[in-house]
């Protein structure tokens, strides 16, 4: 159980005191006294203002973290041995079964995984450890069984997983029991600027060496932050891969293997057993313990107007795609109540004959074959949470089924700052570039500086860069009114760093990368993951400044660095090596570099998903170092892979695949291949104006390769005429300035002049 949660009234009343009293004296004071007075007032007012609207939409509760953290009957902190219901702390039930005296038990017996001595050896001798697996794969049983046979008399430390600043209260009550063991089930949950990172693990490492973490993570989850590619834009991204590097993972497949399968066998008659071994040749057994696949067959047969059930239905669409948003807190059935309607209304709305609210919340919220629901209740009041499995289940299928505008639109509108930053990420994740300014924007008004990475980043994509950099130095200048610690001051400054280069300040930006490493080998003392990082972006921008040999070395003394950390982060090592090949590309050496960009890409397949973001990164820069060589072939095959894999990854209209398609079709044009890149620049064109708009850059682009390729057929008539209107817009929408603006303007001053296809920047 939990402590209860009362409001902090006190707070309003006491600032509406002393906010009127200094009010008055301000109207006393002459001139620019009473104005500074008033200043402060104002910032009082605001800062109340927006805390108080974050309590009471579910957020942070700073007074009360003391009772965000599990407790026994006597409000201590249970021992491990004493330990029964596992279902509270996050193992999904199995249907009651009865024993002799009649009681139901939820919890069949355990059956070892082939893995589980492997845990319980990492439990006994590691800080961390973290055991990944897709939803359902038994990874909370898993974990816990092995704490339990390996650590019974420590006491378990498990956080509220509906608020992730409770892992600080965690972290300060570990510090009153050496000897306990901290519970992170689902630890993306507590991922974030108030959340778990890498500085507050070393802090438990070196001050609490008794003290284990024990978390486990869903594989698709890990996936999205080891290889989103944000290390240098989005904080929250780099602070979890931080973490996820620190850990020890284990990985436990939802697939039983046939020796796991005769475990269970084995074990004394117990039917949910039997029938999920049973079904081991379509799913694995844990989940469909678990009802997994027949919690995804119900929501979907339960749209059928006859069942009787279609509101329902809607409203579990509803929660499964506000957690696919990256609100991954409980929602407030009242927000749900909302949303569900444009999803009934998709299906048929009052043709469905829906049900009434009352109705649907108490089916969603049933549980089914007698084990999980589909919609779980959550200790916030009328809040709930869609079963895990489901919006991963939704994000396997193909196509991917697109999130509702709607939807969106009422996450930036309700969610807390804290929340909207990572609907923000995950909209950028999803290609929704309006929808996470707005997020971001609407995050960085209620006081949360990190966004201003976010809005950086959309800013430079439009070649805002001067923009980008002027909202990472407001965040700066008033980054230390909150407390976040070096961390985020050095993300601001690193980000800065990044756009501050790309606006062409390369000498700047140098110099900023230079400050930031001597910080970080300052702050985290060698060898460091973060004095690594540092290293390699002033390598970076040192090569970028004109000394591409320094440049080299910096990266290679960055990779000797990282493959000295322990224990070794692979990811870490894979970014250096990176470093290392795009500055022996810059160099001269393009055949050696061919050859690092290969077996780069080889070992990545090895460490991340094939299709991720870091992998695609890779072979298009192989790509690239294969046309430089004249191995032109070679790069279009290579280039089509990351056309592919862009589009498995993100979707067909997301704006790295379509920036791809059409650097295909430039690559084919200058190949002489000009009829297929015509095609391929049409119909990319196309695609980037339905899915992004007549204005987005994309589009822009698609056009001025559509005018190149007509040239280049012979019609240049036809061409003119495309890049004098093709030059009107870019200037209306891109300004004087931008480089396709100048490109058009040469084209139409010097008809038949080209310079080959123009691409943005993608970051």
């Amino acid at each position: 159980m939990r402590g209860a949660r009362g409001g902090p009234w006190w707070i309003a009343a006491v600032t509406a005191v002393v906010g009127s009293l200094l009010a008055w004296m301000a109207g006393s004071l002459p001139g620019a006294a009473g104005g500074g007075v008033l200043a402060v007032v104002s910032g009082m007012v605001a800062l109340v203002s927006n805390r108080l609207q974050e309590v009471a939409h579910g957020g942070d509760r700073t007074a009360e973290k003391r009772d965000t953290v599990l407790r026994d009957a006597r409000g201590r902190p249970p021992k491990v041995a004493s330990l029964t219901d596992l279902v509270a702390l996050g193992v999904h039930p199995a249907r009651p079964l009865q024993d002799a005296a009649g009681q139901g038990s939820r919890m069949p017996p355990f059956v070892p995984r082939d893995v589980s001595q492997q845990i319980e050896s990492t439990v006994r001798q590691a800080p961390f450890v973290l055991v990944v697996g897709e939803s359902t794969a038994g990874k909370s049983r898993a974990a816990l069984e092995a704490v339990r046979a390996t650590l019974p008399d420590y006491e378990l430390l498990a956080p509220d997983p509906g608020d992730r600043s409770s892992w600080r209260t965690v972290l300060a009550e570990s510090g009153k029991h050496p000897r306990s063991v901290i519970w992170l089930d689902d630890l993306e949950r507590y991922f974030g600027l108030e959340g778990f990172t890498g500085r507050s693990l070393h802090r438990l490492a070196l001050e609490r060496r008794s003290v284990r973490v024990v978390a486990t993570m869903r594989a698709q989850e890990r996936l999205k932050y080891l290889s989103a590619g944000a290390r240098d834009t989005d904080p929250d991204h780099r602070s979890a891969a931080d973490v996820i590097d620190l850990a020890c993972q284990i990985r436990l497949d939802r697939r039983w293997t046939p020796q796991e399968i005769d475990r269970a066998r084995g074990v004394p008659a117990d039917a949910r057993l039997v029938e999920a071994v049973a079904a081991s040749g379509r799913y694995g057994v844990a989940e469909t313990l678990a009802a997994g696949p027949q919690l995804m067959a119900a929501w979907q047969d339960a749209w059928a107007p006859g069942a009787g059930h279609t509101r329902a239905a809607a409203l579990v669409a509803a929660a499964v795609d506000v957690r696919r948003c990256g609100w991954r807190a409980p929602v407030p059935l009242r927000l749900l109540e909302r949303l569900h309607g444009a999803y009934l209304d998709a299906r048929g709305g009052p043709s469905l004959r829906p049900e009434t609210w009352e109705a649907a919340v108490a089916w969603a919220g049933a549980p089914l074959y007698a084990t999980s629901a589909l919609l779980a209740p959550s200790e916030t009041p009328d809040s709930v949470i869609a079963f895990d499995y489901l919006p991963d289940a939704v994000d396997a299928l193909r196509p991917v089924p697109a999130v509702p505008a709607s939807t969106w639109q009422a996450l930036v509108v309700e969610a807390t700052p804290t929340v909207k930053t990572d609907v923000g990420w995950e909209a950028l994740r999803r290609g929704r570039r309006q929808t996470a300014r707005e997020a971001f924007d609407g995050a960085w008004a209620g006081g949360q500086p990190a966004a201003a990475i976010g809005i950086a980043l959309l800013l430079g994509q439009v070649w805002q860069l001067q923009a980008a950099c002027a909202v990472l130095e407001q965040a700066l200048s008033g980054v230390g009114a909150v407390a976040s610690g070096p961390d985020l001051e050095l993300d601001l400054r690193s980000s800065l760093c990044w756009w501050t280069g790309q606006s062409g300040r390369t000498a700047e930006a140098q110099r900023m990368a230079a400050e930031i490493y001597d910080r970080c080998r300052a702050e985290y003392g060698e060898p460091d993951e973060r004095v690594a990082l540092a290293m390699m972006r002033l390598a970076r921008w040192t090569g970028h400044a004109g000394d591409t040999s320094r440049a080299l070395r910096l990266a290679t003394s960055a990779q000797e660095q990282a493959e000295r950390l322990r224990p070794v982060r692979t990811a870490v090592v894979l970014d250096a090596r990176f470093e290392v090949a795009v500055w022996t590309e810059r160099t001269g050496a393009l055949s050696r570099a061919v050859h690092q960009w290969s077996a780069l890409e080889r070992d990545a397949r090895s460490y991340h998903e094939p299709d991720s973001f870091f992998v695609l990164d890779v072979c298009w820069n192989r790509a690239g170092a294969l046309r430089r060589i004249g191995e032109a072939d070679a790069a279009l095959a290579a280039m089509r892979t990351v056309v592919e894999g862009r589009s498995a990854l993100y979707g067909g209209d997301h704006p790295l695949t379509l920036h791809g398609r059409l650097q295909l079709s430039g690559w084919l044009g200058v190949a002489g291949r000009t009829v297929e890149a015509m095609t391929m620049a049409q119909r990319t064109t196309t695609d980037c104006l339905a899915a992004l708009g007549p204005d987005d850059e994309l589009t822009l682009s698609g056009r001025h390769q559509t005018a190149l390729w007509t040239d280049a057929g012979g019609d240049r008539p036809r061409a003119a005429a495309e890049f004098a209107a093709l030059l009107d817009d870019v200037r209306r929408v891109l300004g004087d300035g931008h480089p396709l603006t100048e490109d058009c303007r040469r084209h139409v001053e010097d008809p038949g002049w080209s310079d080959g296809p123009y691409l943005p920047n993608t970051w």
